[in-house]
């Protein structure tokens, strides 16, 4: 058996290795861009546009050049004026290795000037202007003069040589000699003794800049004669480090200072609170002086004693009213009172002395923060002085170093001007010309220039346009779109059926029919590429679906049921595709009870099952439209049904309507074990292909591949020459299978 190459990157899962439910196989990233082949066949497919297009192109281009032959010729003056011999420059007067480089650079210049508006506006104001003939002809024109001329002359330097063409394009010849004889003539007048003028005026100017620039310089100088005889910059080094170091101590000082009154001043306050109570105990050293006080003492002994001899007295047998009872408690409330008086003035007197202590210690320790903060105040004052004084003299240093740049730069050009003005002496700015000859042949339209221009922009547009129409396309219609832009599988494609679209149940038995066709071996191609997919154990159940209606899903799976029954496999198509039941009325036409007969309980598969007449192939069809068929397909005897049918044939095709208009291919794409994507050749778009695998992806169905259906046999398409060579091959008579 004879079996078509498969042009596409997509890979073809190896025999025996199983994929997991939703994989998605064979997704290669897309190539980089187009390749040579690829280019050849665009221009293949848009052959005839790119002939229109460049003949289109080339007729208009001839037309043009014929309008512009009639009613647009151009004729071109051309005069020369010479530079006069540079060997006649003497070798003292100007440097033989600048010989080159200032002649080629006084042609540029001086060529500018002869096109230029000025000399030309100049030219226009001659006194007899009025009486040449391109004066005359463009005197009441509505575009002045000026910009006519602008845009007709100009002027070139001669490479290699010290000449300078003049040249002038206008319909009327003898106009056009005139005006570049009389320009010529004109800027050979004017510019002669011209140049030492200029130079002259230069080196005056020159000269007056270099004067302003010495002063300067001058002053300069003086500024740092006065900044470094300064006392502190001798030594502007050192003493900017010794200031640093002293502002980053004096730093620290102050921050150690505030803390110390910070914590002093919450002690001051703290004490104010503490010694408003009289009893409000002293500090240690002042509670030592308290206690050592002599007279606190002596009242103290002297009230003690009165306590131990009213003692001695009771123990004596004398009661609380005895006379001399009362008379040492008279004496002890004299005593305890005025130890009692001494005792409060003196522990306020040692109050105020620790409130007096706390102040003074609160003011020195203000004082002490006051002082080292005026000393830090005078230590950056000082760097700063210093920084700006560094930064004057730095400041200085470099204007002293750009004004002696600039200066360097102006005495150079003064020297260059000094031998610029003995050369200015020399013949080499006395000016020549030649004058223009009146020109006999016209110079524009030319036909070379408009063929040239004719084949390059036919060949760019038409090209170009080919291309934008290819590119523009959004339809899949080759192999390497599908594995390029919707990255899935390919199992094969089948090309379009000559004579435009077959009825569907002729399309869907063509195998059978015309086995020998290219058709019927393009989908033996893909029941190849389907069996080897994956093991036969774990494919024996797939839906055929696609993104839109009439893609041709319904023709894959009657005729790949066809060509697996032929096979020598037994094989059981289900139509499930309730709103169009296209599949039965192909291979059961007068069924009556078929799939939802089944669903519903009302009849068995074998009962419903009908013989299609082709060897292996059976086919179970849909049967009455249920009310609610995506419901139907997912319910439990749904995939009873399968798994009953799996158990009995060796593959089950299953025709499910498109997966973008109904859910109930979304619903048998997880019953199954694997799914066909159909794609239409040049109807289907790549988002709807997109989309497609997006949701089947999404329910974890497992896209086993897609066919590319009705790929067509045009110039630069995949199928004719295959088609020839499959013709030319085959031998009369056989039967693949």
């Amino acid at each position: 058996m004879t079996s078509l190459p498969t042009t596409t990157t997509a890979q073809v899962p190896v025999a025996g290795r199983a994929l997991p439910p939703g994989a998605r196989v064979g997704m290669q990233p897309a190539s980089g861009g187009l390749n040579f082949r690829q280019v050849i066949a665009i221009l293949q497919r848009h052959v005839w546009l790119i002939l229109a297009t460049f003949l289109i192109v080339v007729v208009v281009a001839g037309a043009a050049y014929v309008l512009c032959l009639m009613f647009g010729k151009e004729y071109t003056a051309r005069g020369t004026m010479r530079l006069s011999d540079v060997g006649r420059v003497s070798s003292d007067l100007l440097n033989p290795a600048m010989d080159k480089f200032k002649v080629e650079t006084r042609q540029r210049e001086q060529a500018t000037r002869v096109a230029s508006e000025a000399i030309l506006t100049e030219l226009l104001q001659d006194p007899d202007a009025d009486n040449w003939i391109w004066v005359r002809e463009h005197k009441n024109d509505s575009d002045p003069m000026i910009v006519q001329l602008l845009k007709r002359i100009s002027a070139n330097p001669v490479r290699d040589s010290t000449t300078i063409m003049v040249s002038m394009e206008d319909p009327d010849r003898e106009a056009a000699a005139q005006i570049v004889n009389k320009l010529m003539e004109f800027y050979v007048r004017r510019t002669s003794g011209e140049s030492g003028r200029v130079i002259s005026d230069a080196m005056r100017a020159l000269d007056q800049t270099l004067a302003g620039l010495y002063s300067k310089r001058q002053g300069i100088v003086d500024q740092l004669k006065e900044l470094e005889s300064s006392r502190n910059y001798d030594d502007i080094s050192r003493t900017s480090s010794e200031v640093v170091g002293r502002v980053q101590s004096l730093d620290r000082m102050l921050v150690e200072a505030g803390l110390t009154r910070d914590r002093i001043a919450r002690a001051a306050k703290q004490a104010e609170e503490t010694y408003k109570d009289p009893n409000a105990p002293l500090p240690p050293d002042l509670e030592a002086q308290y206690n050592a006080d002599l007279n606190i003492l002596n009242l103290q002994r002297q009230y003690d004693a009165l306590r131990v001899q009213r003692s001695i007295l009771i123990s004596r047998g004398l009661g609380p009213d005895h006379s001399d009872v009362k008379s040492v408690d008279i004496q002890a409330d004299e005593a305890f009172t005025k130890l009692s008086t001494q005792q409060a003035a003196l522990r306020g007197q040692l109050r105020q002395v620790a409130l007096d202590q706390v102040r003074g210690a609160k003011a020195a320790a203000d004082q002490q923060y006051e002082d080292i903060q005026s000393k830090l105040t005078d230590a950056r004052d000082q760097k700063r002085q210093l920084v700006a004084m560094t930064a004057s003299h730095d400041r200085l240093v470099r204007d002293r170093a750009d004004v002696q740049d600039s200066i360097d730069r102006l005495e150079r050009r003064k020297e260059e001007l000094q031998v610029e003005e003995r050369h200015a002496r020399a013949p080499l700015e006395i000016f020549s010309s030649a004058s223009a000859p009146r020109p006999e042949d016209y110079t524009f339209p030319r036909l070379t220039l408009f063929l040239a221009g004719a084949v390059v922009l036919g060949l760019g547009l038409a090209v170009g346009l080919a291309f934008l129409l290819e590119l523009s396309n959004t339809t899949i219609r080759t192999p390497r779109d599908i594995s390029e832009h919707v990255r899935m599988p390919l199992l094969g494609f089948v090309p379009q059926l000559e004579g435009g679209d077959a009825p569907l149940s002729a399309a869907s038995r063509i195998v059978a029919d015309q086995p020998l066709s290219m058709m019927a071996e393009s989908f033996r191609q893909i029941r190849t590429n389907l069996l080897f997919s994956a093991p036969a154990d774990q494919l024996g159940t797939v839906a055929i679906t696609s993104a839109a209606r009439e893609e041709g899903k319904t023709t894959v799976a009657g005729n790949l049921a066809i060509t697996v029954a032929l096979s020598g496999r037994a094989v059981l198509m289900i139509d499930a595709n309730f709103r169009r039941p296209d599949l039965s009325g192909a291979f059961a036409p007068d069924a009556q009870a078929g799939l939802s007969n089944v669903l519903t309980s009302q009849a068995t598969l074998e009962d419903s099952v009908r013989e299609t007449g082709i060897p292996n192939l059976s086919v179970l069809p849909t049967g009455p439209v249920p009310p609610d068929p995506a419901e139907l397909l997912g319910s439990s005897n749904m995939r009873a049904l399968l798994d009953q049918a799996a158990l009995k044939y060796d593959l089950v095709l299953i025709d499910a309507p498109p997966a973008l208009l109904l859910t109930d291919s979304l619903v048998l794409a997880t019953m199954v074990d694997g799914v066909i994507a159909v794609i239409r050749a040049g109807a289907s778009s790549r988002g709807m292909v997109s989309r497609l695998r997006d949701q089947l992806t999404k329910v974890n169905g497992r896209v086993v591949g897609a066919v590319l259906n009705a790929a067509r046999a045009t110039r630069g398409g995949y199928f004719r020459k295959t088609q020839q060579q499959y013709e030319e091959y085959h031998v009369p008579g056989q039967l693949p299978r």
